[in-house]
């Protein structure tokens, strides 16, 4: 008995539960030769990169506001 077992990401599930998203990437998965699944685990990728980006750039934000306000304490205490 050979079985085969894909594991789907939970993005990609989540994905997949929107019917708009996934008529669009059935249209455009013919146009790119790729498959339904792959193009919405690069949606997927894609959007865990920006959001990783978006949290990285708002600590580094944060401290830079930390630290201008310990300096501006300093000056003035």
């Amino acid at each position: 008995m050979n079985s085969t077992s894909n594991v789907i990401d939970a993005a990609v599930r989540f994905l997949r539960t929107n019917p708009d998203l996934v008529a669009f990437a059935t249209a455009e998965a013919v146009h790119c030769g790729t498959s339904v699944d792959a193009l919405l685990q690069q949606t997927a990728a894609r959007t865990r990169g920006e959001m990783e980006t978006s949290t990285l750039e708002s600590i580094a934000q944060e401290q830079m506001i930390r630290r201008t306000a310990r300096r501006q304490q300093r000056r003035s205490g």
